[in-house]
């Protein structure tokens, strides 16, 4: 009697990728694929972690810091903003604005929550002129979006019901970064996905008679807006 001939068998499945598999899984997550060197990408995944990998890959524009003390700066309030923007954008803004039904406990909850982060970051900027002192940083760019848009009136149309005038320094702060760099109205421009064509509350004739969202995503139409 021969013997069988063994069948060997089918090579496991190649690992996912990684990057692929967060997408796939959580679809809000931003992500980042830097095909500088083709032959070894590197994936980042995260907000913060996308502009710390940005940030160090220009160093020329000192997004964090110049001496390792200022760096640490940066990072620490880099990671309050991303410990702290969820009690905000999750807590706040869900049960404020999109909640189905309104509950008064949820919303005093994070309501009082959002209040002592504001007050923490009014403190800070009561003695800097930006975030982590002097100088631009990568912890600007990170609350701006949240804390600014928010004193500004901007986010959930919260600003009377949190009583945003308490917070003057942080005003002060989200009206200079607006007015001084072309970059923060960039964004604005092309992140914006709700609302009127136009920007609410903006005096810049860049923000006026925009496009549509779905059609003014590319840089051919931020350069035909004129924001180029």
């Amino acid at each position: 009697m021969r013997p069988k001939k063994a069948v060997s068998a089918p090579p496991p499945p190649p690992p996912p990728n990684f990057l692929i598999l967060i997408l796939l899984l959580r679809s809000k997550i931003p992500a980042l694929v830097d095909k500088t060197d083709p032959a070894n990408p590197i994936n980042v995944f995260e907000s913060g972690a996308i502009m710390v990998h940005l940030a160090e890959k220009y160093p020329d524009l000192q997004l964090l810091g110049t001496t390792p003390s200022s760096r640490a700066v940066v990072m620490s309030w880099l990671m309050w903003q991303m410990a702290s923007a969820p009690f905000l954008g999750g807590g706040f803004g869900h049960f404020y604005s999109y909640a189905p039904k309104k509950f008064e406990y949820p919303i005093n909850r994070y309501a009082m929550e959002s209040k002592r982060q504001l007050h923490v970051l009014d403190t800070q900027l009561s003695t800097n002129k930006y975030v982590c002192g002097d100088n631009y940083s990568l912890a600007d760019i990170a609350i701006w979006p949240w804390y600014g848009a928010v004193v500004l009136d901007r986010l959930y149309s919260a600003g009377e019901f949190l009583n945003v005038k308490e917070y003057p320094n942080v005003i002060r702060w989200a009206k200079m970064l607006e007015d001084e760099r072309e970059a923060v109205r960039r964004g604005r421009m092309v992140n914006r996905t709700w609302g009127a064509t136009e920007c609410d509350n903006d005096d810049f004739p860049k923000f006026k008679g925009l496009k549509p969202v779905k059609d003014r995503l590319s840089r051919a139409d931020m350069t035909n807006a004129g924001v180029d």
